[in-house]
């Protein structure tokens, strides 16, 4: 039969002690023991004081605890109050005098992220006057191609513990970050834990692997949830884009649902399978196609065709390629230099809408800024020949001037040959323009009618529409006329012979 375990002393409820004591001794004035704790991180000492008069020392009961095994974490301060308890109170007085010291474990190993990736949490900005801008959640990164995205810090040490009793307690490892490249990542680095963009887009981080993705979809709305969104990639949006919120994708654009009061910006296509209400504030900048089912107080500039389906209202379209419609076009402007296309253009109350095919909207401003300045320059040049002709005709007249009036005279030639050669460099530079639209289909086609209070513009020559037509038709220049001539049906760009019998025969400049 095995002998009884120890008793533990009384108060030691709970404390977790081991079931014997470190050590325990009795003499005349007292009975002294040391305790322990299960996971030897707590020292406890016991002092039960006989009638006798106290003599203990508290240098040599630090000495005692020592020498039987407690050697960490010692309190000299603690074993003096148990010491000073012991004294003044009758029964055992224990309390703990040590404590061990745990082990700090080594840290993981963390993935140090230059560039952060994609999300779905809001990261909002403040201004300088602290105000947040919640158009602007952040949600996207762009990244560069060449960019470096991420790196791999190892794990850090740790540092060992020990037990009241001296046991070391060693640290726990950390941990390795894991992390391998995926799709448009490289790994580089002298360990290979560096992680670099091989081409723009934006960071994703799916598991353990880094990718660049050059796609952005928006399930639903772009609204506060989502915020701006500026993209160097393709942004799919399968929802709305409502009033003030703005998208750009470098690679192109796809917007689902309705568009407001917004600016969409690429420098590839913009298809947009309903419309856009700009409401006079919206605009679409796209480097290539645009394509939409309706377009309506909003700006385009596009350098591809635009394709309108329904109707183009009260908006200005300005287009290098050429402009097509299923529908109407109402008010506003479009400007396209490979040509027009529509159904019906005006309408029956003779709203003001303004077609010009043949002209390249960007540097359409720099070719009527030369019209402009060679048609001040021809006047010019016809004032000064005029005044000065008669007595150019007849140098003896010249001859018999006052010294004062020939002078004047002299001077008159001397600017009109000044002001012919900066009209021959004008025409030079016109000329350089005139190239520049070697693209130029200057025709505008009407499939079903052309209502009054359209103005044509197709090159310097120009027509306002004052009686409706029916179509098909074709609006064509006609230089040797001097004005817009209106002919059968013809594809763009493939004119028909210039022959008399055409639908309202030549409309006049």
């Amino acid at each position: 039969m095995s002998p009884a375990a120890p008793e533990l002393p009384a108060g030691a409820e709970g404390l977790g002690l081991r079931a014997g004591p470190l050590f325990e001794e009795h003499s005349e004035d007292c009975r002294l023991a040391g305790y322990v704790s299960g996971d030897g991180m707590k020292g406890y000492l016991l002092i039960e004081r006989r009638p006798a008069e106290l003599r203990l020392d508290a240098g040599a009961l630090l000495e005692k605890l020592r020498a039987r095994g407690m050697v960490f974490g010692l309190n000299e301060t603690a074993v003096r109050q148990c010491l000073d308890r012991a004294a003044g109170r009758s029964g055992a007085q224990l309390m703990e005098v040590a404590e061990g010291r745990p082990p700090e474990h080594g840290a993981d190993g963390q993935i140090e992220f230059y560039v952060q990736p994609s999300s779905e949490e809001a990261r909002y900005t403040r201004d300088a006057a602290g105000r947040v801008n919640y158009h602007e959640l952040n949600l996207i990164e762009n990244v560069a191609a060449g960019q470096e995205l991420a790196r791999l810090l190892p794990p850090k040490p740790g540092a060992p513990g020990s037990t009241v009793l001296g046991e070391e307690l060693p640290p726990r490892t950390g941990q390795s970050a894991r992390a391998r490249a995926g799709r448009g990542v490289r790994a580089g680095g002298a360990g290979g834990d560096l992680f670099i963009a091989e081409f723009p887009g934006r960071l994703v981080h799916a598991g353990e692997v880094l990718s660049i993705s050059q796609e952005y979809e928006v399930k639903g709305n772009v609204d506060y949830s989502v915020g701006n969104v500026d993209f160097v990639g393709r942004v799919v949006i399968h929802g709305e884009v409502l009033d003030e919120f703005n998208v750009r994708g470098e690679m192109g654009l796809t917007v689902r649902g309705a568009v407001g009061k917004c600016q969409l910006v690429s420098a590839g296509d913009v298809a947009l399978t309903s419309g856009i209400s700009g409401k006079g504030a919206g605009a679409i900048r796209a480097g290539g196609r645009v394509r939409a089912r309706y377009l309506n107080e909003v700006t385009v500039e596009a350098g591809g065709d635009v394709q309108v389906e329904r109707e183009s209202y009260n908006a200005v379209v300005r287009t290098a390629g050429s402009y097509r419609g299923s529908g109407k076009v109402v008010g506003g402007e479009v400007m396209a230099l490979e040509g027009i296309e529509t159904d019906t253009a005006g309408s029956e109350l003779g709203v003001a809408t303004r077609l010009v095919a043949g002209a390249d909207y960007r540097h359409s401003g720099r070719v009527r800024e030369l019209n402009e300045t060679a048609a001040a320059l021809d006047k010019e040049i016809d004032r000064v020949s005029t005044a000065i002709g008669p007595l150019l005709a007849d140098p003896q007249k010249v001859a018999a001037l006052p010294p004062g009036k020939k002078r004047v005279i002299l001077d008159l030639v001397s600017h009109l040959r000044a002001l012919k050669e900066r009209r021959e460099d004008l025409a030079a530079q016109m000329q350089q323009a005139a190239a520049a639209d070697a693209a130029a289909v200057r025709q505008i086609n009407i499939r079903k009618r052309l209502f009054s209070g359209v103005s044509v513009e197709l090159g310097p020559l120009r027509l306002l529409v004052k009686s409706p037509s029916t179509g098909p038709l074709s609006l064509l220049e006609d230089p040797a006329g001097g004005g817009v001539r209106i002919t059968a049906y013809a594809p763009l760009g493939v004119p028909p012979a210039a022959t008399g019998g055409a639908p309202g025969g030549r409309a006049p400049r």
